[in-house]
Order: C-alpha cells, then sequence, then structure tokens
C-alpha cells in the first residue's frame, strides 16, 4: 500500500490553490470526495503547507496520543500571528507551551469557572431584557452580544458600560469584522502605500491593542485584583517567581477572545436553532429547567442532563472549527505509514462526527445518545484532545448551558426562517455557522 504522502492530490502552487478553494467553500462535500476516493486517510496540499487528513475516529485517536515532543505548533497558525500574537498557546510548542499553560491551567478550573456563573447570567438577562413580545429577533446577532458581553468581562475585566462599549467596538473592528481570507491567505498581507484592506487591520488591531494594554495597567494598579482572567494572570507566577509579561498576557487574552466569542455564539444560536426545530425535545428541556424552581442555583443548571446533552448533541452536529492540527516534529507512524518531519496531521472533526458507527442516524438531532453513551476525546472531538486541548472547555459549556436556560425561561420563540430545508453551514470569520442569522420572533415572555 502506498504511503498517503505518496498519493497526494495534485501538487505545486496551483493544485494546493485548488484543493485550498474547493476545501474553503464545501468542507463536508470535499471530504465525502476525499473518502470516497481515498478511504480513511488522504494528503491534501494546502497554500499553508501539506496536510495528511484522518477521516475516522480511530486516526484521530492515533494522532491524539502523540505527546508535545512529537509536534510543532499547530497548522498554518502562523498566518494569525498579526492578530493573536506570537505568545499564544496557540503558536506555541515544546518547553514555552508546557510552561505557560502549565501557568494557565489554575485558572480555568471547574471551581474557578463556576465563580463566573453570575457574570454570564448577567449578561444574558442585559441582552433578553430588550427582547419584545412580536419582535424578530435575529439570535445569531444576540447571542454574539452576550458572548461578547461575558468575554469583556469576565476575561478582560472591563465592568464600566462605556468602557465595555469602547472595548466591544475595537473587538469588532479589529477581529470579528475582517475577512477570513485576509488572515489565511499570507499573499494578501500587504499594505502598499499605507492602504488596501490588511493596512485598515493592523490600524484597527492597533487601537484593540491599546485598549488591552491600558486594562492590563488600570488592572495591576488596582489596590485589589478580581476574579476576571486578566487579574489571575497578573497574580500568577512560573516555577523560578517572575511573572508573565505585558505582551504575553496581551496575546494570551486575544486568543482567548478568538477562541471563546465565535465559537460560543455561533454553537449557541446553533443550539437554539435545534430546539426550536424540535418541540418535543424543547418540552423536555424546559420541564428539567422548570423543575430547579422560580430562580435556580448556577450549578443546579449546569448539572442538568438533557440540557447537557443538547450542548454535546449541538456541539457534535456543528462543530464550529473543522479540524485539530498536529505538526510533526521528527516522523510520526500513523495507520503503519510514517509520516515525514513538517507534514501537519488533521483530525477531521466534520467527519468523525458524522460517522454513522458512532453517531446512527448523525443527521438528525438527538441529544439522548449523550446520556445513553459516553463518547471518547477522539470520538466527540468538538474541543481538540490531548495535550493541546481547549482550556477554555469547561467555561465554553457552562456559558452554554446557562444561556440557553435564561432563553428558555425568559421567552417562548418561534423560527422566522423562509426555508423548507435546514440551514446550511458556511464559513465566518475562518469558523463554521449557520447560512443565516437564525431570525426568531418572540411570542410570549415567560419572566
Amino acid at each position: 500500500m502506498s504511503n498517503p504522502v505518496d498519493r497526494a492530490l495534485p501538487p505545486g502552487p496551483r493544485g494546493a490553490l485548488i484543493q485550498t478553494l474547493r476545501y474553503f467553500r464545501d468542507p463536508y462535500g470535499y471530504y465525502e470526495k476525499m473518502s470516497v476516493r481515498y478511504g480513511k486517510l488522504f494528503t491534501m496540499p494546502t497554500m499553508n503547507g501539506t496536510l495528511v487528513v484522518a477521516l475516522t475516529s480511530d486516526g484521530a485517536r492515533q494522532i491524539l496520543a502523540g505527546g508535545e515532543d512529537d509536534f510543532v505548533s499547530e497548522f498554518g497558525f502562523d498566518v494569525i500571528e498579526p492578530m493573536i500574537g506570537s505568545g499564544s498557546l496557540l503558536l506555541t510548542s515544546g518547553d514555552r507551551h508546557r510552561r505557560d499553560r502549565k501557568l494557565l491551567s489554575p485558572t480555568f478550573t471547574g471551581s474557578r469557572m463556576r465563580s463566573y456563573a453570575d457574570a454570564v447570567i448577567e449578561a444574558a438577562d442585559r441582552e433578553l431584557a430588550d427582547w419584545r413580545v412580536g419582535e424578530r429577533i435575529p439570535l445569531r446577532e444576540s447571542m454574539s452580544n452576550i458572548s461578547m458581553d461575558v468575554i469583556i468581562r469576565t476575561v478582560f475585566g472591563v465592568q464600566a458600560d462605556d468602557q465595555v462599549k469602547a472595548m466591544r467596538t475595537a473587538i469588532y473592528h479589529a477581529v470579528i469584522e475582517v475577512n477570513p481570507a485576509l488572515i489565511f491567505f499570507k499573499f494578501l498581507q500587504r499594505a502598499p502605500f499605507g492602504l488596501g484592506p490588511w493596512a485598515r487591520f493592523r490600524r484597527n488591531m492597533k487601537e484593540l491593542d491599546d485598549l488591552i494594554y491600558a486594562q492590563i495597567q488600570t488592572t495591576r494598579s488596582a489596590e485589589k485584583l478580581g476574579v476576571d482572567v486578566l487579574s489571575r494572570m497578573l497574580e500568577s507566577r512560573f516555577e523560578d517567581g517572575e511573572p508573565m509579561d505585558d505582551i504575553a498576557i496581551r496575546d494570551h487574552l486575544v486568543a482567548l477572545l478568538i477562541a471563546g466569542h465565535e465559537t460560543t455564539s455561533t454553537t449557541l444560536s446553533w443550539a437554539l436553532y435545534e430546539l426550536l426545530r424540535k418541540p418535543a425535545i424543547l418540552e423536555q428541556v424546559r420541564k428539567e429547567i422548570e423543575a430547579l424552581g422560580p430562580d435556580p442555583a448556577p450549578d443546579s443548571i449546569t448539572a442538568l442532563p438533557l440540557l447537557g446533552a443538547v450542548c454535546q448533541e449541538t456541539l457534535r452536529m456543528h462543530p464550529v472549527l473543522p479540524e485539530f492540527f498536529r505538526t510533526v516534529r521528527e516522523e510520526y507512524e500513523i495507520d503503519g505509514y510514517r509520516i515525514p518531519k513538517g507534514v501537519t496531521l488533521a483530525g477531521a472533526i466534520i467527519a468523525i462526527h458524522r460517522d454513522a458507527s458512532l453517531y446512527p442516524e448523525p443527521l438528525e438531532f438527538r441529544p439522548e445518545r449523550f446520556i445513553e453513551r459516553r463518547y471518547a476525546v477522539h470520538e466527540m472531538a468538538s474541543f481538540g484532545g490531548g495535550h493541546r486541548y481547549c482550556l477554555g472547555a469547561s467555561f465554553a459549556m457552562n456559558e452554554l448551558k446557562l444561556v440557553i436556560a435564561r432563553v428558555l425561561m425568559c421567552a417562548d420563540l418561534e423560527l422566522e426562517l423562509e426555508l423548507d430545508r435546514a440551514l446550511a453551514t458556511v464559513r465566518r470569520n475562518g469558523t463554521l455557522a449557520p447560512e443565516a442569522d437564525v431570525p426568531v420572533r418572540i411570542l410570549q415572555r415567560r419572566r
């Protein structure tokens, strides 16, 4: 049997561009075609280097079995360095990655995540307070507002409403509104005579950086540090007693913003969309929440089994990131093949999550499957796995449960989509998202 690297799709710049564009346009369809043509492992030349893509959970398991010394930094992430900075966990590897991850991990333990629950509920309630009966709401925009509010207040530690607004505006200009092609295609990162989209991005990024560095100084000079992530970064110390420098703190904060905002708001939109399409499941979830009483404690909400299963099933059906990556440091074996140094292994999350042998009727929204069975990380890989498992996974899961619960406690909704088919998935800022803003109508308020 030939090595998958030897039976690559047409190589060279032209072949790489063609394959990248085909994948970028329709990742689900692309992987289905490659599975029929090559089986469970194939090589894909891209504009950012060579990928060997594993389309099965067993392939993902073999990749995730590797240790940190087997791999270098993630595939293609160097192109987003102008946004997240070189000190982010997304870009570091080896001793630097281990050291920073060890320092940051205590900030994301379960007990500390629970301390942010009130801020999540308050952010949701602020947004939901403006909902009016009969009004048509773009759900994705509304969920984005909540997610952004949570990040600005709990991660950056900004509390004053005017400062929250200024930070939100800067983030939208520098991060949310940027064309993903500008970030992921390095040849577009040019600013002739200081003009064009790249020059505009750099200016917007500087404005955001100025606000972040000012917030770092404000937090450091406060009489008492808060419970926000920035405060905990400032009080943390490496094993030699040294603090993290401001540039590294800035890079970690922006990485948390990138990793946490779009992913959470998109998943919330998909979850509510699926529930509104499945009235029986919606009613079961609502009864589960109502059984807790009129003012349930956050811990009791996050412990609800069906609500948790809804979040898991949403992440399975609609993963926001289509793959996880590991770039081979020297040589690595998978399925009996020796993968050369410099080649990147990719676990195709979107293909694994649609594997009918793991998930019968994979296109059906069936939360009960996560009550009936526990899935290994290589079978349910929305948060990655191994030494690069998402530090904020606990934070994200708690936020999803709390916000969904507040929405269902607040109002009865109906979808206002003029479609006779399910919403398609499209590219948005480098992530996968619903093709529309998921408009809903407020039928009645419950509180």
